[in-house]
């Protein structure tokens, strides 16, 4: 599947956009050696004006788009629910896909659903989100090759906190959090899990503002 030039990004009220090079990488991913610093360019001049709020940038016949979005869908205390995954059967991680897409059918308002492999014994990642695991020594991600949507809130966790790689059992106790490059990182309470320490989340959160 090629890369898609499509990205969700929010501008904070003193102008920052957190995750920025990981939005302007994924930006530019698809383009030729020549029109991506035009994008680049298109970007910071978007960056530099736009009022706060959250926002869907794409790359079309030569012009940056952009569009205005509600919140993340991603909010604290959802509902959550266990579907199985529609790259199941896929492997390692798939660009992001902007709508009409694999994740429509399990994706619910209010809801976030956290996606398993097959046999439904393994989580992958959310619905709109990645995963993120609490072991009780340490920050647990999904392995590399797991199937899941590209997500530049995991890419940034992986590279500025300690972290290993393992799968995510359904079954396990271990602590689960969700997190986006958007709405930031969600411990989230599920029976017979444990709770992420809040020291933990607030290192994932300023990973994540930055």
């Amino acid at each position: 599947m090629a890369p898609l030039s499509y990205s969700v990004l929010c501008v904070r009220s003193d102008g920052q956009v957190p995750l920025r090079a990981g939005h302007v990488t994924r930006l530019i991913a698809d383009a030729s050696e020549d029109e991506a610093p035009l994008r680049a360019r298109a970007f910071e001049a978007f960056a530099a004006q736009a009022r706060p709020g959250v926002y869907r940038i794409s790359w079309a016949e030569g012009c940056l788009l952009v569009d205005p979005r509600p919140a993340s869908a991603l909010q604290p205390n959802q509902r959550v629910r266990v579907l199985r995954s529609p790259l199941s059967a896929r492997v390692g991680v798939v660009p992001k896909q902007p709508s009409p897409s694999p994740y429509d059918a399990v994706r619910e308002a209010g809801t976030l659903t956290l996606l398993t492999d097959a046999a439904g014994l393994v989580l992958q990642e959310a619905c709109v989100a990645a995963l993120v695991a609490w072991d009780g020594e340490s920050i647990v991600l999904a392995p590399a090759d797991t199937a899941r949507s590209q997500s530049l809130a995991e890419e940034a966790i992986a590279a500025e906190l300690a972290h290993r790689r393992s799968p995510l059992a359904v079954d396990a106790g271990w602590a689960i959090a969700a997190a986006n490059a958007v709405a930031g990182p969600f411990d989230l309470a599920l029976p017979g899990r444990r709770r992420f320490p809040p020291a933990v989340l607030r290192a994932i959160a300023r990973t994540l503002a930055r």
